[in-house]
C-alpha cells in the first residue's frame, strides 16, 4: 500500500513512517504538515491510505479529507488521536473517514486497521461501541 502521513513532529520522531516502510512494508508517498498540502502536491493519486493526526484542528481535517475523497474516491482515510474523548464517530464517517486508532496503540493497532479499511471496512478503537451510535 501507498500511504501519505499528515501527523505531528511526536510521531514522527516515535518511528511512525519507519515502521510503517521496514515493519509493515508498505511505502511512505509522503509526510505533511496538513491536508492543503497533499492536495497541491498531487499526491492523492499516488497513494491508497491517508493517515491524519486528529490533533490537527478538527474542521480543517474533515474539510481537506472531503476535498481528498472527491479528488480520489478510492483513497482510504485514516485518523489519529490522543484521547478517545477526541472521536466524534458521525462527523468522521460523514467526512470520509475509515476509521480511526489511538496515538498509544499506534504500532499495536496500525496492521489491523490497515488490513480493514484496505478492504473498505471501518476501524475504530475496541474501547468505542459502535453499535451505540445510530446514523440517519
Amino acid at each position: 500500500m501507498k500511504i501519505i502521513l499528515i501527523i505531528d513532529q511526536e510521531i514522527i520522531d516515535q518511528g511512525l513512517g519507519n515502521f510503517i516502510k521496514y515493519k509493515l512494508g508498505h511505502e511512505i508517498v509522503g509526510e505533511f504538515p496538513c491536508g492543503e498540502s497533499v492536495i497541491s502536491s498531487n499526491l492523492c493519486f499516488k497513494t491508497d491510505i491517508i493517515m491524519i493526526d486528529l490533533a490537527k484542528p478538527f474542521r480543517k481535517a474533515f474539510e481537506a479529507s472531503k476535498k481528498i475523497i472527491w479528488i480520489n474516491p478510492k483513497i482510504k482515510i485514516l485518523g489519529m488521536v490522543k484521547q478517545i474523548e477526541d472521536v466524534f464517530l458521525k462527523p468522521l464517517i460523514e467526512a470520509g473517514f475509515k476509521g480511526c486508532i489511538l496515538k498509544q496503540d499506534i504500532f499495536q493497532e496500525l496492521p489491523k486497521a490497515i488490513e480493514k479499511i484496505s478492504k473498505n471496512r471501518l476501524h475504530f478503537p475496541e474501547k468505542i461501541d459502535i453499535q451505540k451510535y445510530q446514523w440517519q
